[in-house]
This record gives structure tokens, sequence and C-alpha cells, in this order.
């Protein structure tokens, strides 16, 4: 892991609208965009949406997974990761094929209770019996689950867990707080800036600039290793995913 580097031709910023460099970049560029922040407003959801679907460029970033310790922050992972429902075939045709033979199971057990009224003691039992089997075939059948639900994100997404996101503070894990862009390969802010409205233009903020080629590298090394490494504990999409949106059966 990075832990100090020298940094030359960087630039320091203190003040309101930090973010406004950052954004410039980030709508300019070309090939690929890797943020780590702890938060992210909606409005920067959408513009990383566009610039990964609409401009075809590597985006990636990495949150804190107590984004989704509060409503707000729900809804912004909900804005991240989005469900795609599928249809299983064979179950779908057999679901389809019991439900088919219901109809004359219900017709003959209608005829079986008019039966109890007009009849004897067999066509009872027979009005009797028919109604529990229909009902426990079309509970079958009806409940049979045709669709299954998976879970993407709109772009790449890492989240480590935080060890606030347990009841227990939990020592291995971390909490991600850097505020790192790293644009195009070319440059990089680093400072306090979240990647959200009140970051980028209402909050005295500290941003520094980094153009220096070296530094950018040791920088982008610690983003991959940040993204994904086997020492530490990450959210699962599709569990989150699972949590965030119903699943209908059929």
């Amino acid at each position: 892991m990075l832990r100090e580097i020298e940094i030359k031709d960087s630039f320091l910023y203190i003040g309101r609208y930090a973010g406004k460099e950052i954004l410039q970049e980030i709508y300019n560029a070309k090939k690929s965009i890797r943020i780590i922040t702890p938060y992210i407003s909606q409005n920067f959801i959408k513009v990383l949406e566009q610039k990964a679907t609409r401009q075809k460029l590597s985006v990636a970033i990495i949150l804190s997974s107590d984004v989704s310790n509060q409503k707000e922050r729900a809804n912004t992972l909900k804005s991240i990761i989005k469900q795609k429902k599928h249809i299983d075939k064979d179950k779908q045709k057999k679901r389809l094929g019991g439900l088919l033979y219901l109809p004359l199971i219900f017709i003959a057990t209608m005829f079986a209770i008019w039966a109890f009224w007009y009849s004897g003691f067999t066509q009872s039992l027979w009005g009797f019996f028919s109604i529990p089997v229909f009902w426990a075939l079309w509970e079958r059948y009806l409940n049979i689950r045709i669709f299954k639900y998976s879970y993407e994100t709109l772009f790449s997404v890492s989240i480590p867990m935080s060890p606030y996101s347990s009841y227990f503070f939990d020592k291995t894990r971390y909490f991600v707080h850097s505020k790192v862009f790293i644009i195009d390969e070319k440059i990089a802010f680093l400072g306090s800036v979240n990647f959200t409205k009140a970051g980028f233009w209402k909050n005295y903020e500290t941003r520094i600039t980094i153009k220096n080629k070296e530094a950018i590298r040791n920088i982008d090394r610690e983003f991959d290793y940040l993204f994904n490494n086997e020492n530490t504990q990450y959210l699962d999409i599709q569990n989150t995913g699972s949590l965030l949106y119903e699943e209908p059966r059929n």
C-alpha cells in the first residue's frame, strides 16, 4: 500500500467551489475516470453513467458502505445498482401447463358441490374432497417461481465495508474517507472534496491538483489495491440489490 511519496508539479487550492476544475476534467475525459469518495450526489451519478454508457469510458468508483445506512444513501445505492429480471422458461412452461388443467378441475368441483345438494352420500364425499384438491393444485402451480433476479452496477463500483456498518465496531474493517479523482491517467485531484454538490460548490475545501506522471501512476496503483484485494471485506452487490428492490415471484 502507498504510504508516503514526494509529489512534484502539484498545486494547492483552498476555498469554496473546489470542485469546479474537477468536474470540468470529468466532462472532458476521453479515456477513464477513477474516483474514491465516501459520498456521492445523485446528479453526479448521472454524469458518470453518461460517460460510461454513452461515451464508453472506463468508469470506476470506490464508495463507503456507510452510504447504505440512511434512506437517502440507500436511494443513492439504488441509483447505481440496477435490477435485471430473468424468466425461467422451463418453470414458466410448467406453470402454464398446470394452470390449463385447473379450469377443468374447477368445473368438476362445482359439479361435485351441486351434486352434494341433490345426490347421496358418495357424491357428498366427492364434493368435500375435491375442494381442497383444487386449492392445493392451484397453490402449487400458481406459486411456481418463474422470475429470477440479478443485479449489476451502471459502472464499476467497489464498496469496502465500513466498521460502522455493524452493530459492533469491527477493527478488521476501515472507513474509506479519501477523496481522489484520477482522470485519463493524466491528472489527479486529492483533498477534502467529496463527490457531492456541497463538497464541490458550497463547502470550504482543500484540493491538490497533481500532474506528475509518476505520482499519478502510484495513486492509480493504490486505487487498484483498494478496489479489490483479499484483505478487505466488500459490500456484496447481489445481496444489496435484493434488499433494495422487490422481487415478485411471477
